[in-house]
């Protein structure tokens, strides 16, 4: 079968080979009745196999490339599929201790008031802006006024809903795998106000996590790390400032330490996973899995939007980097984000190069992500492609959380992305579209089909048993 078919859709034409005779009175009732039972078993016959009569053989080869597949895990990980790594990696990724002060308040409250005071130190932990409620990503976004852990971010939390995906992570790919994330994530200037000193300290000075450590990784070396009372009584740093003045041996230890955290938690975030969502059921055989809508919806993802030439495979993603002319509105930070460009320097020589995939904590040497990276100008304003599986549990959307539901993402890409005020050149892939409203409520109803199945409430709650500690841990601040 090479031409598309019709079924019994509304507006839909007859086929040309299911063609209805003209009727012939001289038969009467017989035929008229003949004719009826005919197009009702005609009808439950298409129905039974829609896949193939709204679809050409190439669209049917297309969808089969969307289905799930599991991911085989981020090859420069060794625990990414140790159990022991990852019940620990859930113990950090809920635990408010890896946290500093709150610079702002942010969106989490009525305004963008300093919160220095007492009390307002280790309250975030990962789970603060990857909720499980709202698709493991923050809703609190207000567009380039992002409020991201301590302090104000121009950059959208995304989910970590299927991380394991992934080969650069952040949207600007300033990580190249998944656990190294939380170099930026605990010691970026605008997110947790923490330090890798910090996490070393708690996980060498908390017998909870020191047990789990050992379980997990082997005994940890803590010779010459600092004592938690000690960082604690620093202002706004938690040790961050401590670490140039350690003595080499001592931060390979902080950083071995500090690389482990992230493979624990990126173990853990293997677990979270968007699947089984009803496209999936629908593409591998029950028929009333989605609706007719959210049907002809895909037809118009792997047409005539074009969607899936960037949000392809089993991720809805191509793991790449574009420009798509998202304003950017300047907000409270008042910059232009220059996207990829800013995370290929801070991948290769900057901030977050200690872990990259060309360092000794790679498992996997074979997989260095960096070799060759360079950047140029056609990286400005380029941000990763996000995952569309459970997209309608994470808005806002975009880098800078500028658009608040999918139909205003959908007709943004049917005016191929012209919105103004952005860095760098938008990518020529961007078309008008020239979808109706219909068209664009059938897509947007289609990606509501690409919602996963709900994960056990054993891995989307906080599992507790952080330990306890002592010295700096004291009321109003938030201890486990």
């Amino acid at each position: 079968m090479s031409n598309t078919k019709y079924n019994s859709l509304p507006g839909a034409k007859p086929h040309p080979a299911y063609g209805t005779p003209p009727l012939d009175k001289g038969r009467g009732r017989g035929w008229g009745l003949f004719l009826l039972l005919a197009t009702l078993l005609l009808n439950a016959c298409v129905a039974q196999d829609d896949k193939e009569v709204l679809f050409s053989d190439t669209e049917l080869a297309i969808i089969k490339t969307l289905i799930y597949k599991a991911p085989d895990g981020e090859a420069s990980n060794q625990y990414v599929n140790n159990s022991a790594a990852a019940t620990l990696g859930q113990k950090f990724f809920w635990d408010p201790q890896f946290s500093g002060d709150i610079v702002v308040q942010g969106n989490r409250g009525a305004s963008f008031a300093p919160q220095t005071t007492n009390g307002s130190a280790r309250q975030i932990s990962c789970a603060t802006c990857h909720a499980p409620s709202f698709g493991w990503a923050d809703n609190t976004s207000i567009p380039n006024n992002v409020s991201l852990g301590a302090n104000l971010t121009n950059r959208n939390s995304p989910t970590v809903l299927n991380t394991s995906f992934n080969t650069y992570s952040t949207w600007t790919g300033g990580t190249d795998s998944v656990w190294a994330v939380m170099r930026p994530a605990i010691e970026g200037p605008t997110t947790q106000n923490f330090s890798r000193v910090g996490v070393a300290s708690i996980i060498c000075n908390n017998a909870t996590y020191t047990a789990n450590y050992t379980t997990a990784f082997g005994a940890p070396d803590c010779t010459g790390v600092p004592a938690m009372t000690t960082i604690a009584g620093q202002t706004d740093n938690w040790g961050r400032n401590d670490f140039a003045s350690l003595a080499a041996a001592v931060q390979d230890r902080v950083n071995l330490l500090f690389a482990n955290f992230g493979k624990a938690i990126g173990a853990y975030e293997h677990l979270l996973v968007s699947k089984n969502s009803a496209f999936d059921q629908w593409a591998e055989g029950n028929e009333n899995a989605m609706s007719a809508s959210q049907k002809r919806g895909l037809k118009i993802f792997i047409g005539k939007g074009n969607c899936v030439r960037c949000h392809s495979g089993p991720n809805f993603s191509d793991g790449s980097f574009h420009n798509l002319g998202v304003p950017q509105i300047g907000g409270a930070l008042g910059v232009l984000d220059d996207g990829r460009y800013t995370g290929i320097s801070d991948l290769l020589t900057g901030s977050n190069s200690t872990f990259n995939t060309s360092s000794g904590f790679n498992a996997t040497p074979s997989v260095n992500r960096v070799s060759g990276l360079a950047r140029t100008d056609a990286d400005i304003g380029k941000f990763k492609t996000p995952t569309l599986r459970s997209v309608n549990k994470t808005p806002p959307y975009f880098h800078n959380g500028t658009f608040n539901s999918l139909w205003d993402v959908v007709n943004f890409y049917n005016f191929a992305g012209n919105a103004g005020n952005f860095p760098g050149t938008k990518d020529p892939v961007l078309t008008t579209r020239r979808m109706t409203n219909e068209e664009m409520e059938d897509l947007v109803n289609f990606l509501k089909a690409l919602e996963g199945e709900a994960l056990p409430t054993s891995l989307t709650t906080s599992p507790g048993g952080f330990g306890t500690t002592s010295g700096w841990c004291t009321p109003p601040v938030v201890c486990p």
